[in-house]
């Protein structure tokens, strides 16, 4: 089990799927007697839950257990009893999420095949639940509040990292809000989280656009540059030479490790296919980490990733954001080997894009790798690197888990420079980088070009996992900052969790709905409408109805 970091532990809050989560255990909901209906589906769930009937849950001695017999190196679900029905109150959730913390980390530390992952602890991943029927259903912002409270304790006592995945839009948007209200990141320094809200202002503007390196992929069991590598090598004779190939650049190494890759497969037409095929199943994974997720929530139409996996787009689709990959897979297209770049990116959701400059699994001949790939790929970057000079001359990159070393990289930044006007001042910074460590000559070379935010102030491979940790909590931050959900705000059963001044808000503004025309029409009634839905209004909804007449204090004239 992964050594507890020196910080207390911390709670992050996403939109996903619990499922698609890189966790170390997750919590698996049912009632007294293990009933979990919505979780049928997943393969070899239910042999395992059967497996603890009898173990203490009909009489209630027992409200968690770890399933039996689970796949090795996967997620551990903690089959957890929770109150789906008849809740009295928002507290009634606490027994359970105590009992599944201390289960989770009992059963993880016992573990003989744990998650394979870099995070200096463990992370447990848990649903919305206790809203399933009943009371429950009726204080979904009192039991929100609960279950962060509830967490932030666990995660203390424990020393471990806990993760709430939410679905719900609303429910999302509120539990930003109330960790904005506390400022929830003790494990970021003062500056640290003045570069947050200084990213999210950017944010806010649909102006910053995320550009992803291996470093993203890495909670998510995924491969450093030089870990994919090295294990490439394993394979041909360089395996007794790692040191000395380490002294060769990125490309020349790659080239070097496809030759001998080629000539142990002497004679197989399709060796050369087979070393690309060897380096799309070492990117392949299955569920993202956090690093993902929390970037999918950046309002931005464009992101841009050298990375092969697919993280991205299925943390993006869970959220539905889904983007449309460019260039798209071969076949996936309508013919055309030309990129396929979208006329307008800001017309719509369905206009959401990720540049994958360096290929993708899914489509292994498009992998980039070795020299020989770089010079090839000049003949149709031209379309794909237009699209990152173009957002780096408008837009605000943030560059996450990136070493700024890529040939590609270099190229991309000294066009820009050269097609930028010269200014007399200070030059225009082009990005934002989050580096794991300070490096002063990193620093001196980009200075004028990138801003450089180092996560912490260690140097070394040493504490490389626990800068990992820096990143997500920061990024943590940044999604959270951003946030700009508010449809819990006038949204059915949420109200129990507003202040004095959002409760004011939302009566004004459920008078304002009450009073609208029924039968009315015109651009500017559209426009209250579609504010009201924003805002989670729903004139079909329990409580949404006309409440009573509209006062004079309220809707009329003050």
């Amino acid at each position: 089990m992964p050594t507890r970091p020196s910080q207390p532990g911390h709670v992050f809050v996403i939109r996903g799927d619990i499922l698609h989560l890189n966790c170390d255990a997750w919590m698996l909901p049912t009632d007294e007697h293990l009933h979990a209906r919505r979780w049928t589906h997943v393969d070899g769930l239910a042999p395992g839950v059967d497996r603890l009937r009898g173990a203490g849950f009909g009489t209630g001695d027992r409200l968690a257990a770890a399933v039996p017999g689970w796949k090795p190196r996967l997620p551990l679900p903690i089959a957890t009893a929770v109150p789906l029905l008849g809740i009295r109150s928002a507290p009634d959730v606490r027994p359970a999420l105590d009992a599944f913390m201390r289960e989770a980390v009992a059963a993880l530390a016992s573990r003989r095949d744990p998650l394979v992952s870099t995070r200096c602890v463990p992370l447990l991943a848990v649903p919305f639940f206790g809203t399933g029927g009943g009371g429950g259903d009726l204080q979904r912002g009192p039991v929100l509040q609960e279950l962060l409270a509830g967490l932030d304790a666990g995660v203390r006592e424990h020393g471990v990292d806990a993760a709430l995945v939410l679905q719900d839009e609303a429910a999302y948007g509120l539990a930003q809000r109330i960790r904005r209200d506390n400022d929830n990141w003790p494990a970021l320094s003062a500056e640290l989280k003045d570069e947050a809200r200084s990213l999210a202002d950017v944010a806010r503007r649909g102006k910053l656009v995320p550009f992803m390196g291996a470093g993203t992929s890495v909670s998510a069991g995924g491969p450093t540059w030089n870990g994919l590598l090295n294990s490439l090598a394993e394979r041909t004779e360089l395996k007794d030479h790692l040191d000395a190939l380490s002294r060769l650049s990125t490309l020349d190494r790659a080239s070097l490790i496809q030759s001998k890759f080629e000539s142990a497969q002497e004679g197989d037409a399709g060796a050369a296919m087979g070393f690309r095929a060897a380096i799309a199943r070492e990117a392949s994974l299955e569920r993202y980490g956090l690093a993902p997720a929390l970037l999918a929530a950046l309002p931005s139409d464009g992101a841009i990733t050298l990375n092969y996996d697919t993280l991205f787009e299925a943390a993006a689709a869970d959220q539905a954001r889904s983007r449309t990959v460019i260039p798209p897979a071969r076949g996936a297209s309508s013919g055309s080997e030309a990129p396929q770049v979208p006329a307008d990116s800001s017309s719509s959701s369905s206009d959401r894009w990720l540049l994958k400059l360096h290929g993708s699994v899914d489509d292994v001949e498009s992998i980039i790798l070795t020299r020989d790939d770089y010079l090839g790929f000049n003949a149709t970057k031209q379309a794909l690197t237009g699209l990152v000079q173009a957002h780096l001359l408008t837009h605000h990159m943030l560059f996450v888990g990136f070493g700024l070393t890529d040939e590609h990289f270099h190229e991309i930044i000294h066009d820009v420079r050269r097609a930028m006007p010269r200014e007399d001042g200070p030059s225009r910074t082009l990005g934002t980088a989050l580096v794991l460590h300070d490096d002063t000559l990193q620093n001196a070379l980009w200075e004028d070009h990138l801003r450089i935010v180092p996560l912490t102030r260690d140097t070394g491979d040493p504490a490389l996992p626990a800068a990992g940790r820096i990143l997500e909590i920061f990024l943590d931050m940044l999604a959270a900052c951003i946030a700009t959900e508010h449809s819990y705000l006038l949204a059915p059963k949420y109200d129990g969790a507003l202040g004095e001044a959002d409760r004011e808000l939302r009566g004004l503004l459920l008078d304002l709905a009450a009073a609208l025309p029924t039968g009315a029409s015109g651009d500017a009634l559209d426009v209250v409408r579609t504010m009201l839905s924003s805002l989670g209004f729903d004139r079909g909804a329990a409580g949404h109805g006309p409440r009573r007449e509209p006062s004079a204090r309220r809707v009329g004239k003050p």
